[in-house]
């Protein structure tokens, strides 16, 4: 029998005796929506025995039900441990549609083991403290400025530890179910230690994605100041966020975390160019001239016309921006071959 028909059965049964026992809304508690057959009160047990929390740990319940052109149901809200849990119940039949934890949808037939006391479910505060503190080599009393956090994100339930040591300050993300180091921040510069969300999948290396961009990029590690390493989800794909600098040129790789390829690339170089020579710059009044013949308006309708040369990416560009007809214009144009580079458009308010 599937989870989700178990645990309809068994809320349906215990509503009977015990529907007005959650935390929650009373004025609530026993209302039944047009066109909806569970009760709120139904609506909220059901979300609570499907979390696996015990009803009296939940804090801040509220019901709202929701008629939608693709169908109606229960939006339940409630938070446990400082983590917030939405569920959407079919009002119909009491079936579990979509679960999120902390604004993340999760498996609703596998849901993350529940927070509900998490010093005696998890590893505790105390001994993710420890984790961190041996990790950087220092005692909790060497350190200041100690906040901890119990959280979820990506996934799995994390215990957060941030504090100031030698100058530095950390933060560190740890997986509260096996003591896994997650995350490793170091002055607002992130480096993960990620661990797969599936057997049988192995993520390379922060070190490795560093390499990576690196070498396509051509820099020495011993030129380039890292600003972020930084393990996401990006479309349902596990990626590494790299952005380093050198000098004034500024890089940001994304890098496939399982296979090392490259996604996406971006190189500023606000290192200052050239000055363009008249006869190499279009002028302020021709970049306007242009912007406004690609919006195809009518000059006398245009207004507040303005033009800056800038260097962007180590070019020069003239930045144009109008208005017209209740619109604001904004243009990016090559200084020297007039080419339109970015068009903006928005309404002037």
């Amino acid at each position: 029998m599937k989870r989700k028909s178990i645990i309809m059965i068994i809320a349906i049964a215990i509503v009977a005796v015990t529907a007005f026992a959650l935390v929650a809304c009373d004025d609530q508690s026993g209302r039944v929506e047009d066109g909806f057959k569970l009760t709120t009160a139904e609506a909220k047990t059901i979300a609570v025995l499907h979390s696996g929390i015990p009803a009296d740990e939940v804090q801040n319940v509220s019901v709202v039900p929701e008629v939608k052109k693709n169908g109606n149901f229960y939006h339940v809200e409630f938070v446990v441990e400082g983590v917030k849990y939405t569920y959407r119940i079919n009002p119909e039949n009491g079936d579990v549609e979509k679960v999120s934890i902390n604004d993340q949808t999760v498996n609703k037939d596998s849901v993350p083991v529940a927070p509900s006391n998490p010093e005696s479910n998890y590893i505790g505060m105390d001994r993710a403290k420890a984790i961190a503190f041996a990790h950087v080599g220092c005692s909790e009393q060497e350190v200041t400025a100690l906040e901890t956090e119990f959280d979820f994100d990506d996934g799995k339930y994390l215990y957060e530890v941030e504090f100031v040591y030698g100058g530095k300050e950390y933060e560190y993300e740890i997986v509260a179910e096996n003591g896994d180091i997650y995350k490793v921040e170091i002055d607002d510069v992130a480096t993960v230690v990620p661990t797969p969300s599936q057997p049988g999948i192995e993520y390379i290396s922060a070190d490795r994605a560093k390499e990576i961009a690196l070498a396509d990029s051509g820099v020495l590690a011993e030129n380039a100041v890292f600003e972020k390493v930084k393990f996401e989800r990006d479309y349902d794909a596990h990626v590494y966020e790299v952005e380093f600098t050198v000098g004034l040129v500024e890089y940001e790789y994304e890098i496939n975390a399982v296979t090392g390829a490259i996604i996406k690339k971006e190189i500023d170089d606000d290192s200052v160019a050239p000055v363009p020579t008249p006869s190499e710059n279009i002028g302020a009044e021709r970049a306007i001239a242009i912007a406004i013949a690609h919006s195809a308006l009518d000059e006398s309708v245009v207004t507040d016309k303005e033009a800056k040369l800038e260097v962007e990416k180590g070019v020069y560009v003239y930045e144009v921006e109008f208005k017209a007809l209740g619109y604001e214009y904004e243009y990016e144009i090559n200084a020297k071959t007039g080419e339109i580079i970015s068009v903006e458009k928005e309404i002037d308010d």
